[in-house]
């Protein structure tokens, strides 16, 4: 019998395999060790209107296909050690652009900066989403003890509580709104866990380590002069050595009630702690944070009811650099491209012409006094100004935000019917680094009372939302800032949110396999931003309704036949008064031109947003 042919038999032998046991890994033993595969394919498609603008215009609609290829291998030394890897291809059929980005890279033009800018690769190729090794410590270093201890190192998800305070979504945004998915995670963040029982079956504990950026593993990256304009830094720019964006993580479960017949009650206490010494407020590494969040979750599953309580806040502080806003920058003057200055002009008065980049010019820059005492001020007698807004003077943001989440569903009938209803509190405020009347109104130590959620992309536990992602515009600043501050910032997600929502689960025994979740949601902001005035531009006085408007969707699972499944998700989202009282408001540089205060795209409106995704998934 020749290879080919043998190879032709296995192929057939494990596609009838798969047929008939569709859904479950496929494993290979010869003593001890054994080898395991699966597949996993999911083709989708989704169409959006009015999804991130709410504008009811054309151009605010989405329309694309997609698929996913998940290939994952598990290997297993029985009761020692276990590894597992997965890789994916994703594309979006017909734009493979869109899926594998290059980070931002900023490049020069004779002196000046340009904008930074992302390549793309056309090429449909693999990349880790998981791999990990787990092992054994009780067998690996021979501890005689009936509580089992591993470690476990590489890219695996790991979240705390809900995954809200904590969420694995590393390296995620959220995409497009009215589209979520588990899926949507492509990566999870390299790092260690070590979990072990204190007592079985009563109490564990976690530990966990995750590296998330690291700017000290080469000498380039260390001697990078990423602070030369951080003020008084110009004799020593460079980055150092030691910064690296870790993440620290603890939690225990308890379990009380564990030998209660009717229920279970899981306790889970924890704590995270996030380092990043390279933020960005204006300028790449122009802040750090050091961020803390305790909480505790609650969670009864019972024959009947089931309930789910999570509260957490938020302690810590964004320290903002001092920092020098002046850039050289290329401009066109009579036809031709010259370098000037951004924050440096030739004249006191407001529409003074910025300054060249000549020799004696960029000697008088560069040996500037600085300090936010020097804005708007001659520099020495030479009859060059620096502008009103060229120093940003150090600052700090204290982080006071907090949560809550609280969700109930009951079985009416047994794995047939259940109803579930859940309400969400979490703190919102104002961007604490764009001052809505000037810019240097900042430079007082403040306090951010918004919670921040880490790596969450939370849509819900009983109850499921579509539109949870809604973008909710924060005030506009007024026009005396700097253009790249006069747009009013968004924030999505677990954050400046309120929630009451209802839904059913409908597993109908005439149609086995299927699954029916409607949910009804209603929303509104914790921390209402101030209504917008269309003809003034600018924001007013007044805060706006916090009423956010109502969600209404459907999830449909079916199990078609045992490996595939079919799935469905629609959702209509009905805007509240606040888009009406915001209606108009730019959220970009392409919505708001400076000088006429028109722009190129539709604006914030408050039209009724749709949103349709369907597909399906085989599993082999």
């Amino acid at each position: 019998m020749n290879y080919g042919f043998k190879i032709q038999v296995l192929f057939i032998t494990l596609f009838f395999y798969s047929i008939a046991n569709a859904g479950e890994m496929l494993v290979w033993r010869q003593g001890d060790k054994s080898v395991g595969f699966a597949l996993k394919n999911k083709i989708e498609t989704f169409y959006g209107a009015n999804l991130s603008l709410l504008s009811g215009h054309d151009l605010d609609r989405v329309l694309y296909w997609q698929g996913t290829w998940d290939f994952t291998l598990e290997t297993a030394v029985e009761g020692v050690l276990k590894s597992r890897g997965v890789a994916r291809i994703k594309t979006r059929w017909g734009n493979p652009d869109t899926i594998i980005r290059t980070t931002e890279t900023v490049t020069k033009v004779t002196d000046a900066d340009q904008k930074a800018h992302r390549h793309f690769i056309g090429k449909q190729l693999p990349w880790i989403r998981e791999a990990w090794v787990e092992a054994n410590l009780n067998k690996v270093l021979n501890i005689d003890s009936e509580n089992k201890q591993v470690f476990r190192a590489g890219a695996f998800s790991f979240k705390l509580g809900r995954g809200i305070s904590l969420g694995d979504a590393y390296a995620v945004n959220p995409g497009v709104l009215g589209f979520y998915s588990n899926d949507s995670i492509d990566q999870y963040a390299f790092g260690f866990l070590m979990h072990g029982d204190i007592k079985q079956k009563v109490a564990t504990y976690d530990g966990y380590v995750a590296i998330l950026e690291n700017k000290s593993d080469s000498i380039k990256e260390v001697t990078a002069p990423i602070y030369k304009n951080e003020i008084g830094r110009r004799k020593d720019p460079y980055r150092g050595f030691g910064h690296v964006n870790f993440l620290l993580a603890a939690r225990l479960q308890l379990y009380p009630l564990c030998n209660i017949p009717w229920g279970n009650l899981l306790v889970e206490p924890y704590v995270m702690y996030n380092h990043n010494p390279e933020q960005k407020v204006e300028f790449p590494g122009d802040a750090s944070v050091k961020l803390a969040t305790p909480g505790i979750m609650f969670d009864y599953v019972g024959e009947r009811i089931n309930w789910n309580i999570e509260a957490a806040f938020n302690l810590g502080a964004q320290s903002v650099k001092g920092w020098d806003r002046n850039y050289i920058t290329n401009e066109n003057r009579e036809g031709y491209v010259v370098d000037s200055y951004t924050e440096v002009k030739v004249g006191p008065e407001a529409d003074a012409e910025k300054a060249l980049v000549t020799k004696d010019n960029k000697k008088i820059v560069e040996n500037s006094p600085q300090g936010a005492e020097f804005n708007g001020q001659e520099i020495y007698d030479t009859g060059l100004y620096n502008t009103d807004i060229r120093f940003r003077p150090a600052y700090k943001n204290k982080l006071k935000g907090y949560m809550a989440v609280a969700d109930l569903a009951c079985w009416f009938i047994p794995d047939q019917l259940r109803y579930a209803v859940a309400i969400a509190y979490a703190t919102g405020d104002e961007h604490p680094n764009k001052d809505l009347n000037d810019p240097n109104d900042s430079s007082v130590d403040g306090v951010y009372k918004g919670f921040v959620p880490f790596q969450e992309i939370y849509a819900g536990k009983y109850t499921d939302s579509v539109f949870l992602g809604t973008p909710r515009p924060l005030s506009r600043p007024s026009d005396k800032l700097i253009p790249t501050q006069r747009h009013a910032f968004t924030v999505s997600g677990f954050t400046n949110l309120i929630y009451f929502s209802q839904g059913l689960q409908i597993t109908p025994t005439v149609a086995p396999g299927l699954k029916l979740r409607p949910n009804m949601f209603a929303f509104w902001m914790q921390h209402p931003s101030k209504k917008y005035d269309v003809e003034l531009h600018q924001s007013t006085k007044e805060f706006a309704n916090s009423f956010l408007g109502t969600e209404l969707n459907l999830f449909l699972d079916w199990n078609v036949v045992n490996g595939l499944k079919a799935f469905f998700v629609g959702g209509i989202f009905w805007p509240g008064s606040h888009y009406k009282d915001v209606a108009g408001r730019p959220l970009d540089k392409d919505q708001y031109d400076v000088t006429t205060g028109k722009g190129s795209l539709p604006l914030l409106g408050s039209s009724t947003a749709y949103s349709v995704n369907g597909g399906f998934e085989y599993i082999f």
